[in-house]
């Protein structure tokens, strides 16, 4: 893959042997990816988590994981850049250059999987989320016997409002504001927490709002 061009006309993301062996897969596709796109004009990868996440066909969650590890292993270094998605560039750890192989010894293309599976990290957050979170239809109360209303000034809150209104999606901004009202307010608080947590990782806010808005959608109204 001397130049851009030809690495892009090519029609393969690479997986070198030595990650597959390291982290699966999955992972490795993932740098791959980042690979391909680090052999454009730019030189590096400006694709978001939910752009890679897409054109690989896995989950943004599994995605960011894998991102996580290859930079935390030494074979891709992260440059946050305010604003736009973080920057992604391989590093000399793991050398990717193109050999002549006999047709015995080469390795051949291995599609990822097409649906990701929780893994028992993942699974073990999700169970703590549940328990931690209140039952719907139970309201808490306080010792007087008053059920407690959300705080306006919350700033978790005006934060998520404030993204869905600069994104576009004030249409269901009565149900946010209905939700923090109610017994759904910690699981609205939890929602806003991961939107943010999204951007902080890869700035992307569009992506994030359209989270956000289909949890309040789709969660109805207690």
């Amino acid at each position: 893959m001397a130049n851009g061009k030809g690495s892009l006309d090519s029609g393969f993301t690479p997986l070198p042997d030595k990650l597959v062996q390291e982290f699966g897969v999955l992972t490795t596709a993932v740098w791959g990816r980042v690979y391909r796109y680090n052999q454009m004009d730019k030189g590096h990868c400006e694709a978001s988590v939910r752009t890679i996440a897409k054109h690989l066909k896995l989950g943004t969650t599994a995605t960011r994981e894998a991102l996580k590890q290859l930079t935390s292993s030494g074979y891709l270094t992260r440059h946050p850049v305010e604003g736009k998605p973080t920057v992604y560039k391989p590093t000399d750890k793991l050398k990717c250059e193109p050999q002549r192989q006999t047709l015995e010894t080469s390795t051949p293309f291995v599609e990822p999987p097409q649906r990701h599976s929780l893994t028992k990290r993942e699974g073990k957050e999700r169970v703590k989320r549940r328990s931690t979170t209140q039952p719907e239809g139970k309201a808490v109360r306080r010792p007087n016997g008053k059920t407690p209303s959300a705080k306006p000034s919350d700033p978790m809150f005006t934060w998520g409002e404030k993204l869905l209104q600069e994104n576009g999606y004030a249409s269901v901004l009565g149900a946010f504001r209905q939700k923090r009202k109610g017994v759904q307010r910690q699981t609205l608080r939890s929602w806003c927490k991961e939107a943010k947590a999204d951007i902080e990782f890869d700035g992307d806010a569009a992506y994030a709002a359209e989270f956000l808005a289909n949890r309040v959608r789709s969660a109805g109204v207690k």
